[in-house]
């Protein structure tokens, strides 16, 4: 009798959870403020012009183009002056670090536009148009139609990483590769520097970037030769140093970068410093 072997298939990404759906149409001049949010967005023009400023950078995007932002990303956009634009956004969740390559502009081919189209169109048949706050499902909703809304954005998602790979000869599609392990990195580095005034956990770090605690500290620990929680405390430390030179009372220091108390934050400088802030001070 022949025997037959389970093959688990791999999945390279996995759409987690919609966020948003939307088909907007924009008058000319519009102008949405900036946000900043812990999901993908991903911007499909269908007709018109649109300028993203994302952290800083501004792209002019153009009918047919797709515009990816990631996680933590402040950004806004413009509809052009001279004519009105059309728009199919979607923001969702995502498991994986192979987006980080396509973020920014793309210019999908025929068969990519055909993903999107497939994509709205099974949209419209599960999910109320136009957005409003929250997704709600219709009443009577096509059969699979939810599940055909996440299979094409992923293979979307899938084709546009492929079409990266073959334009740009350096990139390694290889789970654990360097080059992936130095962007994930790089996403830590950047939320921790946004939250410098504030208070970020290893937790927070993993719904942020879709990867368990233990498997992000051993990476970035292994490029950085520190612990998360370490290098976070290095960064408030020396934030710390800046507010003491411009003469900040050390009460009003623990409360800005979140320490529990004046004392605890003594401790801590003096640990990471040698001396006590008001050693320090006197030190300057």
């Amino acid at each position: 009798m022949k025997r037959y072997y389970n093959y688990q298939l791999k999945k390279t990404l996995t759409i987690k959870d919609f966020k948003t759906i939307e088909y907007l149409h924009l008058q000319k001049g519009y102008r949405y403020p900036e946000e900043t949010h812990d999901f993908y967005e991903i911007v499909y023009l269908e007709s018109g012009f649109m300028t993203c400023d994302s952290a800083g950078q501004q792209t002019l995007i153009s009918a047919g183009d797709l515009f990816l932002i990631p996680p933590g990303r402040p950004h806004s956009y413009r509809v052009d002056n001279q004519c009105d634009a059309v728009a199919f956004i979607v923001c969702f969740q995502c498991t994986s670090a192979f987006l980080g390559i396509i973020e920014g502009r793309s210019a999908p081919g025929e068969e990519e536009k055909q993903l999107v189209a497939k994509m709205f169109a099974e949209a419209k048949q599960v999910f109320t148009f136009p957005f409003r706050k929250k997704i709600t499902v219709l009443d009577k909703p096509a059969f699979g139609a939810q599940q055909l809304v996440g299979n094409y954005l992923e293979e979307l998602l899938i084709r546009l990483i492929r079409d990266r790979a073959a334009s740009e000869k350096e990139v390694k599609f290889v789970a654990g590769s360097d080059a992936l392990e130095q962007h994930l990195v790089a996403d830590i580095c950047s939320a921790l520097e946004e939250n410098l005034y504030a208070k970020i956990s290893l937790g927070d770090l993993e719904k942020r970037l879709f990867y368990s605690k233990t498997y992000l500290n051993n990476i970035f620990k292994k490029h950085k030769g520190s612990t998360i929680i370490r290098y976070y405390i290095d960064l408030k430390i020396k934030e710390g140093i800046k507010l003491l030179e411009k003469q900040t009372p050390v009460a009003k220091i623990a409360d800005l970068l979140y320490f529990e108390s004046p004392n605890y934050f003594s401790k801590v400088f003096k640990k990471h410093t040698g001396f006590t802030p008001a050693e320090y001070r006197k030190h300057l």
